[in-house]
């Protein structure tokens, strides 16, 4: 069991070495050592390594998919992540249409190939949940919501809208009460001092993403928000670089 948690280790060690990198290109080496530390042990990223699910590992891809489409520009590349993701979390998929819907608003990619996209996204997630013997969404909430059956293969599960309502006014408290918000005011500051700037725009995508998540599957554990949670540092990291080359506000 103790071996299990090198699952989350060493993508923890792979996702700290990319927000290294990734903050370099805003602010060079030096602090950039400093704020990808402090980014990385933050409670809601440093729990990601002390888990045994594969939460890190998807962390670690999406935000991959992200640096190479908005950070490099190398859509081929940022595809390939982005679509293998969901072979790692199911729920990827609503990452891979705010990113399609981006790139098709931003008309970077042609309709065709962005309908390409979300066909094999959507189509990898009925395959996986067929081979994996998924019970259903009844149960998923049930589970995740409620509680866990003994038996799923023989529990009928019943989840009402009235059971949902619940689960969202819990999970709104959860939000209001935990790291969703001060990680929500960096990230918006870093959105206005760098809005032109594409981690701006990657965040902007994220938040939505988070969002959708949220309002489908309302379970405010850290591990759900994890994506967020990088994105909105690295985007208060590139708001501090733009703030610093501008002579009117220094």
């Amino acid at each position: 069991m103790k071996a299990t948690v090198l699952g989350s280790v060493l993508p923890y060690i792979a996702l700290a070495t990319l927000i290294f990198s990734w903050s370099r290109r805003y602010v060079g080496s030096v602090y950039a050592s400093v704020l990808a530390f402090l980014l990385a042990i933050t409670p809601p990223v440093w729990s990601l390594s002390r888990i045994h699910e594969p939460d890190c590992l998807s962390t670690l891809w999406a935000c991959l998919a992200l640096y190479f489409i908005f950070e490099r520009g190398q859509l081929t590349i940022g595809s390939v992540f982005l679509l293998s993701s969901v072979y790692i979390r199911t729920d990827n998929v609503l990452l891979v249409f705010c990113v399609i819907a981006y790139l098709g608003l931003t008309k970077q990619i042609d309709r065709p190939k962005l309908a390409a996209l979300a066909a094999v996204a959507l189509a990898s997630v009925f395959i996986i949940n067929h081979f994996a013997g998924d019970y259903g969404w009844r149960l998923l909430y049930y589970r995740g919501f409620i509680g866990p059956p003994l038996a799923p293969g023989e529990f009928v599960a019943h989840f009402t809208f009235a059971d949902y309502e619940r689960a969202l006014r819990r999970g709104i408290n959860g939000l209001l009460n935990g790291n969703f918000v001060p990680f929500f005011l960096l990230g918006l500051i870093g959105f206005f001092a760098s809005a032109k700037r594409v981690m701006g725009k990657a965040f902007a995508v994220v938040v939505v993403f988070s969002a959708a998540h949220f309002i489908i599957f309302p379970l405010t554990e850290d591990r759900y928000l994890a994506v967020y949670f990088v994105l909105a540092g690295l985007t208060a990291i590139a708001g501090l670089a733009a703030h610093n080359q501008n002579p009117l506000t220094r």
